[in-house]
């Protein structure tokens, strides 16, 4: 038995967006197939409860012996609340090295804990109690959502980014994206200095 695949694939959750090229071979019996190639990451975003970060690349490779799952090369970036964050993960799936960097400098268990907790280290900003737990609620409610409507997160047309930066009055920045089609978005935002911005976007190229 022997089966080809070549092609794009969508991956989408409420946390998870992102567009594969995959290119697989089936081998072997039916009851013992052997899968082999790789799946890469043209385009997605990681979602976390007070962030988010963008897929700058990813491979999944697939040798046909793999006891720990696919090896994984996976390159993520973002700029929350004033740091520009970096992900890098490398190796199995089952025991890959997960490693956060950032400018300026923070840990790794910095970086998860601001992440996933709203632990802003030096700032000028602080959740309340009350907003986290708002913050994850909202988190947790959007998988729950999905399930019940259907709804797929990556046919939505509205797109809305908070705490990229911090104003200097100590309030979150925020954007918002409504896209009018593939190539056409309009777009708005408070910024770092307190000023409200609009601007209409038109997509050069799209896959």
């Amino acid at each position: 038995m022997k089966l080809d695949h070549i092609g794009d694939l969508l991956l989408a959750s409420p946390v998870f967006s992102s567009l594969l090229s995959a290119d697989f071979q089936l081998r072997g019996s039916l009851r013992a197939p052997i899968l082999t190639g790789d799946a890469r990451v043209n385009s997605g975003r990681l979602i976390f409860p007070f962030g988010a970060l963008n897929l700058d690349q990813g491979l999944a490779s697939f040798s046909g012996n793999d006891p720990n799952g696919p090896h994984l090369q996976i390159n993520a970036s973002g700029r929350n609340y004033r740091y520009d964050l970096r992900l890098e993960v490398n190796g199995p799936a089952d025991g890959a090295s997960v490693v956060f960097s950032s400018t300026p400098p923070l840990t790794s268990e910095q970086i998860l804990l601001m992440l996933t907790a709203g632990e802003i280290p030096q700032s000028d900003y602080t959740f309340s109690s009350s907003a986290r737990a708002g913050r994850l609620a909202t988190f947790l409610g959007k998988d729950l959502f999905s399930q019940i409507t259907g709804s797929d997160p990556s046919e939505e047309r509205l797109t809305i980014r908070t705490g990229e930066g911090i104003s200097d009055t100590g309030r979150l920045t925020y954007s918002v994206e409504y896209r009018l089609s593939d190539r056409w978005s309009i777009e708005g935002e408070y910024d770092e200095f307190n000023a409200f911005n609009a601007d209409l976007k038109w997509k050069i190229y799209s896959r």
